[in-house]
């Protein structure tokens, strides 16, 4: 499952620390660094579209771009378009940025006063429909697990937790809401292979649950 939209073979990049974005959620920004506003300007004048990078210091993962410092952006990302956007008088805008689809940063177009980044779109795949099926079932029994135990979410997203939803849809939403530690999202966000993202997904809820303790 992918977006229908045109992705670009290039596109601006918000490098933020410790912010994986996937698709099919949404991310709300504000935005107030004067190359980001000038950024925003042009993606609105343009096809609305821009990704998010994730930041990573010196110990961060191999696979990434270098920024400065000795840091990188993670080279896996998502591409996103912007849904809704308010700007202020002062000209920092509020806006709420879709994940459309996974992409693979392959390189820096231009790096002032923003960077652009060259766009490689990812598929997604899978192996055996049964195991696709099979982690779905077992990634939500285990988000409607923590969420009786107390885990807050979303109040709309009770409305994805539905098993006839697209593996992939729910897999990347659950992901988001329900995961925080970025190593984690991070794997999670490389994974093209759907079976195994559903499988990683499960344990990584699974953990979650075992941290919680025996229910009382």
């Amino acid at each position: 499952m992918s977006s229908p939209l045109k992705i670009p073979h290039s596109a601006p990049v918000m490098v933020l620390p410790g912010c994986n974005f996937f698709p099919f959620t949404p991310l709300p920004l504000h935005v107030f660094e004067p190359r980001y506003r000038a950024m925003l300007a042009l993606a609105l004048e343009g096809d609305r579209m821009f990704c998010i990078g994730t930041r990573v210091g010196p110990e961060g993962p191999e696979a990434r771009l270098p920024v400065d410092e000795g840091a990188g952006v993670y080279v896996h990302a998502t591409v996103g378009l912007v849904r809704a956007c308010v700007t202020a008088e002062d000209g920092t805008s509020n806006l709420i940025l879709e994940g459309l689809r996974r992409v693979l940063f392959t390189g820096w177009l231009r790096e002032e006063p923003y960077r652009i980044a060259l766009l490689e779109p990812v598929e997604t795949f899978l192996e055996s429909e049964q195991a696709v099926e099979s982690g779905v079932r077992r990634v939500l029994a285990l988000a409607g697990t923590l969420v009786e135990r107390g885990m807050r979410c979303p109040p709309q997203l009770d409305l994805k937790l539905d098993s006839e939803l697209p593996p992939e849809l729910i897999a990347d939403v659950i992901s988001n809401y329900f995961l925080s530690d970025v190593g984690q999202r991070h794997e999670l966000l490389a994974m093209e292979c759907l079976d195994d993202r559903l499988e990683f997904l499960a344990e990584c809820l699974k953990q979650q649950l075992g941290a919680l303790g025996p229910p009382a």
